[in-house]
């Protein structure tokens, strides 16, 4: 077992390791065994090695046990061969010198405990052997009697992983009966945690896919998701805090469902949305089946983004979909807690020095969102077509870059643009999947994890070099992806600022093509819809196969996300024609692009906008003004209008106030009123 993963199922040899145990019986006998079981446990490595390293002058034990186990295993039931039930003689010569006094052999052999005991009769009375064995047998059947009428419990052993003492897991909430196992949670699992906990009826974080399907075998359906119940722990898994944040996989779950005959499908979905999860009581999804007209069925799956990334929801639904229809499993995958042992295993803090290098440049938060008028959770749709999408892909290629670079670029572009700043910073989303984790392709649970991307735009240097460059910063991250953004803020000294407000999503693995790609015949899906919900104000989603289309959602007015989404789409096609030129030029020269169908059109602009645009034609003098260290020209006066106009709203001016007058008199009131808004 200790060979590093290596087959020894049909290797001949002695394999045994034989070493000396010192264990503190006595007291209480529940208290008693679970100090036993621990000290045998804490055995390093179950002894192995101890002959080679055993120090000199170590006497030999007087007693040797030896505990061969189920014995009945190693004999399959009816076969030709099994254990004679006659006595075989004693294995050893009876004159060889015995090296212990006394030796205690035991074994699970016909559904019945057997313990020997083998001892020198030239030493021993076998009276008096017999009165230990007694005693031994009494001792054995009293500790059995205590764990029949005891609730059992936890030790240490039992959940390595989540380094808690005995008195943590005699205070934990759940009964120990219930636990299967208990460890830390995955850095993205953490945030998670932290936003639920913080607002929790809110549905940030609860995804929730729907779908019609028709053909569905509804017995096999249901059968197959608690076929996956049952083999997946991340399935079953709660959250506690037990003096910091754990996860517990339950031993065994209901499943959640509801079939219902009619219902109304809007309203029973928003009511599955809003129903809050209890965090520490799993399961954290639930189903609805609503029988619709002409045999079909409409799906309704709500669960907690705490528990699965999208890769893990497209394999589970794939693994749904093979078991329902009887196809072949694929083999067993690994399971989540790997992922957690793994994590453990890490340099943590090499890796937060690795992140704080990566934001020291950033001078302040790139938050985009204070600078636009808020409003509820919305989507808008930016997509090439096969054409577009084929030329900006073979541009990648050549430039020796991934589309996904070219996107982070251009974003990176538009937050320099609205900001006015030569740094910004945009999170991104990874899948966080180390390849030297084996078998991590094919878990199941939340691996992804949010990380700052910190970019800057040096005017001088070729757009190709620039986005390589960056490329090349996000391959070296991925050494150091698996820490928690808080941390990150945390060891960079912003406590509980973060370094963004928007975050780009790279999704390679859509669910909707798992039910195109493995719906059996028969059952036909329609009409998906997937929803998920970020705490941040501006997400981008993209995906990539034959067009490129990239879903922005975001919590913006319609008007400033359609101005995103143009600028967007300029300065992306931009880098895709013009990356020999400098970055400077091929910002500067950048104009939004017109949609597929329609001309240009002009945003339109607050009225504080308008103002400070016009202060600035109208004072073609005053080229720039000195601001502490920092030199403020009217250009970036103007990409900051936004966020100034914000502020002036916050402080009582309203919206259409012309405050242009105002401004005209000093440039020192500009001044004044960045500061306000810094």
């Amino acid at each position: 077992e200790d060979l590093g993963g290596v087959d020894l199922s049909r290797t001949v040899g002695w394999f045994t390791s034989v070493h000396p145990v010192a264990l503190a019986a006595g007291g209480e006998p529940g208290v008693a065994l679970k100090r036993v079981k621990e000290m045998l446990r804490a055995v390093p490595r179950r002894g192995l090695g101890f002959g080679l390293l055993k120090p000199a002058g170590v006497p030999r034990p007087q007693v040797i046990f030896n505990y061969l186990g189920q014995f009945d295993g190693s004999f399959e039931h009816g076969a030709v061969w099994q254990p004679a039930a006659e006595q075989g003689g004693s294995p050893r010569d009876g004159l060889a010198a015995r090296e212990h006094a006394l030796s205690i052999d035991g074994r699970v052999q016909g559904g019945e405990l057997r313990m020997d005991v083998t001892y020198s009769a030239a030493r021993h009375d076998r009276a008096t052997v017999q009165a230990f064995a007694d005693r031994f047998r009494h001792e054995l059947e009293a500790l059995v009697a205590h764990c029949i009428g005891a609730p059992g419990g936890l030790t240490p052993s039992d959940v390595p992983l989540a380094a808690l003492t005995q008195a943590d897991l005699d205070a934990w909430p759940v009964p120990a009966a219930r636990v299967a196992d208990v460890y830390p949670l995955s850095p993205m699992q953490e945030g998670l945690l932290f936003h639920s906990v913080f607002e929790p009826m809110g549905t940030a974080y609860v995804n929730q896919l729907r779908v019609d399907i028709g053909g569905l075998d509804v017995v096999r359906f249901k059968a197959a998701w608690q076929h996956v119940f049952d083999t997946h722990d991340v399935l079953r898994t709660g959250f506690v805090h037990a003096g910091r944040p754990l996860q517990w996989v339950a031993r065994t779950v209901a499943l959640p469902w509801q079939d219902l005959a009619e219902a109304d499908l809007d309203a029973l979905a928003q009511a599955e949305l809003h129903r809050p999860f209890h965090l520490a009581e799993p399961p954290l999804m639930r189903f609805a089946l609503v029988r619709l007209p002409g045999g079909r069925h409409h799906f309704i799956w709500t669960h907690h983004h705490l528990l699965l990334d999208g890769w893990s929801t497209s394999r589970l639904m794939g693994e749904v979909l093979r078991h329902t229809t009887g196809q072949a499993a694929e083999p067993a995958a690994p399971r989540f807690r790997d992922h957690i042992a793994w994590l453990g295993a890490q340099d943590r803090a090499a890796s937060l020095r690795f992140w704080c290098d990566q934001v020291g440049a950033l001078d302040e938060p790139s938050l985009l969102a204070p600078g636009f008028a808020a409003g509820p959770l919305a989507a808008r749709a930016l997509a090439l077509d096969r054409d577009t999408t084929a030329r900006v892909a073979a541009v990648a290629a050549r430039e020796r870059v991934t589309v996904n670079t070219l996107v982070q670029g251009a974003w990176a572009l538009v937050l320099s643009q609205h900001l006015g700043r030569g740094t910004v910073c945009f999170g991104a989303t990874v899948s966080g999947r180390p390849e030297a984790l084996a078998g991590a392709d094919r878990m199941l649970g939340l691996f992804i994890n949010t990380l700052p991307v910190c970019v800057s735009l040096p005017p001088a240097v070729a757009a190709g070099d620039w986005l390589r460059a960056l490329q090349a910063r996000n391959l070296a991250a991925r050494e150091h992806d698996h820490v928690p953004l808080h941390a990150i803020q945390r060891e960079a000294g912003r406590g509980g600022q973060g370094f963004f407000d928007s975050i780009v999503v790279f999704e390679n693995y859509p669910v909707d093509e798992t039910l195109r790609q493995q719906a059996p015949a028969g059952l036909v899906f329609n009409g998906l819809v997937n929803r998920e919900e970020t705490n941040y104000p501006l997400t981008l989603v993209v995906h990539h196969g034959d067009t490129l289309a990239i879903e922005i959602r975001h919590t913006l007015d319609g008007v400033a996300a359609e101005r995103l989404s143009d600028t967007m789409r300029s300065h992306l096609l931009a880098l895709a024609d013009r990356c020999g030129e400098p970055l400077g030029q091929v910002v500067a020269d950048a104009a939004p692009h017109p949609f597929e169908q329609g001309g240009p059109r002009e945003p339109a602009r607050h009225a504080v906008i308008r103002d400070i645009e016009a202060q600035a034609a109208a004072r073609p003098e005053a080229a720039a003004v000195v601001y502490g260290e920092e030199v403020v020209t009217y250009g970036a006066l103007n990409a900051r209008a936004n966020r100034l106009a914000h502020r002036l709203i916050e402080a009582g001016v309203t919206p259409d106030e012309p405050v242009g007058v105002v401004l005209s008199r000093s440039v020192e009131m500009v001044v004044a009123l960045l500061a306000v808004m810094k």
